[in-house]
């Protein structure tokens, strides 16, 4: 392999200036060709790569910033720097700052050659490369040593002895260059007397320029010069052919064996932005040791090849007649809208003056430049723009930069749009405009798809609310939530709002429609008709804001949810104990060790019945609508009719404690072949677990519809039970948790096991072995096709539902896991260590470790934002993204049975002292409000009626 030196190229002779009189705050930056291979294979395999580098591209600080840093020594005294600096920047706003990064390093083609632009870091190292250089050339030039060009290329080949002779099939990238100026001369027919009378004009010329040097010497100031040493007008003493600069590239390869004698040249001055070709043969001149500025032909010639050609001062009406004279073409003879101009010029022109000439070549230039090279001028420029320069252009170009699409948009697609957008960005989205305001509002689909995404119930009673409490775009609810209606009333509204609510619901008008109305009502600037539109094309969003804001209030340190507390089932604390707890809108549930059912009134916290007839504590319950299932100690299953307050049906066959029950509602989990939905299971069923070791199936009776069951207590007769299905037998041990999804029901024992069982058949599906002490609980992921179980051997273990094996043991806890709560975004267990950890349930990953409680975990309950959690003595809400406790709900308790919340209350059953209550935390409340004393409050056992309800059979 061999290849011509590395070392930096040295600048041409006729570069008289020397770097060092280059500000030392000056740009510098490289311009170079990406390197091209090319590889020949005959006898042997030659591979030849060029790479093209230019000479650095030197930019001086902008004109203003020059001048105020070379003022006279007296005045730099006695100015401030600092203060100098920062009234510059006032007037400048970008000359003082340094090149985005963006713009500092970049790739672009020209003339279908890849190009790199870098501008150095390090100016000031780049300087000292060029004052080397320079010296270099100047040692050579006086040793006799013919210049180094100003650009270098270098080859490197190597070569490879090959057996059979091919063709590469490596792409040939070959640099077309153009004819270079020596060759177009020797192309053009000359004759003895054209030469002769082109040597005349240039003498003549010469002697013109000296004595116009002369005399303009005498005229200009020092504050008139122009610098056009990087591309940018300087003043000058003169503007006279002296100041011209001739580039002459050559157009040739270098080898490997001879890489200096065949390098291609190109010559140019320190002062030019980019390489240029030209055509002629004049040297650069040197001008009292400063820059160089360039050959307007020459940039003319260049723009034509070379589309980095910057224009030059030199492109004056005084040179062109110049050049006339010698025979040179002319560029403005070129331009027929020049030509009358030319002839008013008078013979004297200002430096300025012909600046002002060259703004038409200086736009030609810019238009051929590459889009990132114009990005890199045009900052340039930019910097050297005054503030008011710079508002104007900002004025002009921002208006036409900005597009209104949502305006522009038909609104189909607009909400089509708004659909990927978050809540948090649909409000930022509504205070640009009033249009994008109207069009977020009236996106039903879009807030719609936002409540479905959070899990927010949307159905018939949601909307009924809603349009009853008055939700509203802006505030908090029309009415005051302690202004409820009475159920009758509520049933009466109800009627009345059916039909606006089914129209809301499936559909009703048209997304465009409902938008137009939004907008027409808004453009009539009459409110009234505005507000009368909003609830309904708007219905969704409103749904959304305000369970936000409820959600807000909850996640709030400083939040003060009204507080109801009601009396619970007894003072004699040794014997009474909350074992279950449920409760929605209207009523709160709970059942108690005491034989009793309590039904509340949730708004009033009345009581409202007692169903009495177990004989037993009652350790299971759930309800559905109107219907409520119980189970007992006395071995019973009951179900009760909770308006009227009565049990209607008695369910005997197990033998002991009826430990765990489960309603199981249809779902669909399929379609048949004709695509008609699978419902499983086909009807409503109860599910019991006992301490029997077995389970039981029932029908769920309609409340109502279905005649009533209740038979005697002494001899049951278990085979006449006209809702009874079946028995799931299997296990050895207590049955302790159930949890069941479509014909899928898992069931955990003290046994060790959990089994898996096909409801429509009983038949055990699987028995998964794994837990070394009881299972205490057990979920269903119906999503994932999974269930989860904990266990008194401290471990969360997630099994597959479609091959029985354990996918993942999830260890941490020390102390038994009783507790397990799963939703689509999290799983939390709770264990007798006092701690709660939430994991990711699909790769079961330990998210956080709640830790605070000091005693067990005796029960939870978690969504999408927070853990409540009840131990010794605190109820505590934590924010389950961070695993930090927000506050303590209730403290100072003796007790903490059970626990539940939606949306907008948590019902706590706790103890204090000898006493249980029912304590209820509203959330749904106006943290703007006037605060006052009715925030909490006690209903008193002595003013509560107690309706007493008992079976029949009892």
């Amino acid at each position: 392999m061999a290849g011509s030196p590395t070392t930096p190229p040295p600048l041409p002779k006729t570069m008289q200036a020397p770097p060092s009189s280059v500000a030392a705050d000056a740009i510098v930056s490289t311009y170079s060709l990406a390197p091209t291979t090319r590889t020949t294979v005959v006898s042997t395999t030659t591979t030849t790569t060029t790479t093209t580098t230019f000479p650095p591209l030197i930019l001086n600080q902008p004109r203003h910033h020059r001048l105020s840093s070379t003022r006279s020594g007296k005045e730099a005294a006695s100015d401030d720097s600092a203060a100098g600096s920062s009234s510059r920047a006032l007037i400048y706003p970008l000359a003082d700052q340094p090149t985005p990064t963006v713009l500092r390093s970049f790739l672009f083609e020209l003339d279908g050659r890849k190009s790199r632009f870098v501008e150095s870091t390090d100016p000031q190292q780049s300087l000292e490369i060029l004052q080397q250089q320079f010296e270099t050339s100047s040692s050579s030039s006086s040793a006799g040593v013919a210049p180094t060009p100003g650009r270098t290329i270098r080859t490197t080949t190597t070569t490879v002895n090959t057996s059979t002779p091919r063709i590469s099939d490596e792409a040939h990238a070959i640099r077309k260059r153009a004819l270079s100026p020596s060759a177009r001369q020797e192309s053009k027919p000359t004759t003895k007397a054209t030469d002769e009378a082109a040597k005349e004009s240039t003498a003549d010329s010469a002697a013109a320029s000296k004595s116009h040097e002369h005399e303009s010497k005498r005229r200009m100031t020092a504050k008139d010069r122009a610098d056009f040493t990087r591309g940018v007008f300087r003043q000058a003493d003169t503007l006279s052919e002296s100041d011209a600069v001739a580039l002459t590239p050559a157009s040739t390869s270098s080898t490997a064996a001879e890489p200096t004698k065949k390098q291609s040249s190109l010559q140019f001055g320190l002062g030019l932005s980019t390489p240029l070709s030209a055509s002629g043969s004049t040297a650069i001149a040197a001008r009292d040791g400063q820059g160089l500025s360039i050959d307007v032909q020459a940039a003319q010639t260049a723009n034509e090849i070379n589309p980095l050609s910057l224009p030059s001062p030199s492109l004056s009406p005084v040179t062109g007649s110049l050049r006339k004279h010698r025979g040179d073409d002319d560029y403005f003879a070129s331009n027929p809208h020049t030509v009358e101009t030319q002839e008013t010029i008078p013979e004297e022109v200002s430096p300025s003056q012909s600046v002002m000439m060259t703004i038409p070549a200086m736009v030609d230039s810019f238009d051929a430049l590459p889009e990132n090279v114009k990005d890199y001028v045009m900052y340039q420029f930019l910097r050297r723009c005054s503030k008011k320069t710079l508002s104007t252009v900002v004025s002009t170009v921002l208006p036409a930069l900005r597009c209104d699409f949502i305006a522009l948009l038909p609104q189909e697609l607009v909400a089509n749009v708004l659909q990927y957008l978050d809540a948090k960005t649909l409000c930022v989205a509504a205070q640009v405009s009033k249009t994008w305001k109207n069009a977020v509002d009236g996106s039903r689909y879009t807030w719609r798809k936002l409540l479905e995404a959070e899990g927010i119930h949307t159905g018939e009673s949601e909307m009924k609310r809603a349009i009853r409490e008055g939700w509203c775009m802006e505030g908090w609810s029309k009415l005051p939530a302690d202004d409820v209606a009475s159920p009758e009333e509520e049933e009466e509204e109800d009627e009345h709002l059916e039909g606006q609510v089914r129209e809301i619901i499936d559909g009703g008008d048209s997304e465009t429609m409902m938008l137009a109305s939004v907008a027409k009502a808004a453009a009539t600037n009459t409110r009234s008709e505005f507000e009368s539109l909003l609830p309904y094309p708007n219905m969704f969003k409103a749904i959304y804001r305000h369970h936000y804001l409820v959600n807000r209030n909850w996640m709030s340190p400083n939040s003060t949810p009204r507080h109801l507390s009601l009396p619970g089932h007894g003072r004699n604390v040794a014997t009474y104990v909350v074992t279950c707890l449920q409760f929605d809108s209207e009523k709160i549930i709970t059942g108690s060790n005491d034989l009793c059912i309590n039904v509340y009134d949730t708004k009033t916290g009345q009581l409202r019945t007692r169903l009495e007839g177990h004989e037993g504590g009652v350790w299971a319950m759930q309800y559905v609508g109107n219907t409520l299932v119980s189970g007992s100690t006395d071995r019973t299953v009951r179900v009760w009719d909770i308006k009227r307050g009565v049990c209607t049906h008695i369910f005997y066959g197990h033998t002991s404690t009826v430990r765990c029950l489960e309603i199981m509602q249809p779902v669909m989990t399929g379609y048949t072949s004709d695509g008609k939905p699978i419902m499983s299971p086909e009807e409503p069923l109860i599910v019991t677990g006992s301490r029997d070791s077995s389970l039981r199936i029932w029908k769920l009776p309609k409340v109502g519809i279905d005649d009533e069951y209740l038979p005697s207590s002494t001899n049951p007769e278990y085979d006449a039970d006209p809702f009874f299905l079946r028995a799931l037998v299997g296990h050895s041990h207590s049955v302790r948790a159930i949890s069941g999804y479509g014909d899928m029901l898992v069931s955990g024992s003290y046994d060790t096991f959990v089994r898996v069982w096909k409801i429509s058949t009983g038949e055990c599906l699987f028995r998964l072995a794994g837990h070394g002490a009881k299972v205490y609980s057990v979920v269903i992921d119906k999503k994932r096709k999974r269930c989860i179980s904990g266990s008194m051997d401290w471990l969360v273990k997630i099994w597959s539902l479609e091959t029985g094996e354990c996918l993942y043991t999830l260890d941490g806890h020390t102390s038994l896991v009783g507790l397990l709560d799963l939703n689509n975004t999290a799983l939390v267990s709770a264990a007798a260590d006092s701690t709660l950890r939430v994991w990711e349930p699909e790769t079961g990953t330990s998210v956080h470790k709640l830790e605070g409680h000091t005693g067990a975990i005796t029960c939870f309950q978690h969504d999408e934002h927070k853990v409540i959690s009840g131990s010794d003595g605190t109820l505590k809400i934590w924010n389950i993204k961070t695993g930090k406790v927000v506050k303590d709900l209730l403290s100072d308790l003796s007790r903490v049975w059970q626990v539940r919340f939606d949306e907008r209350r948590c019902v706590a059953a706790v103890q204090r002292g000898q006493e249980t209550f029912i304590e209820v935390l509203d959330f749904d409340y106006d943290p703007n409000a006037v605060d006052d004393s009715s925030r909490f409050e006690v209903v008193s056992a002595s003013s509560t009626r107690v309706p007493t309800a008992t079976s029949a059979a009892a």
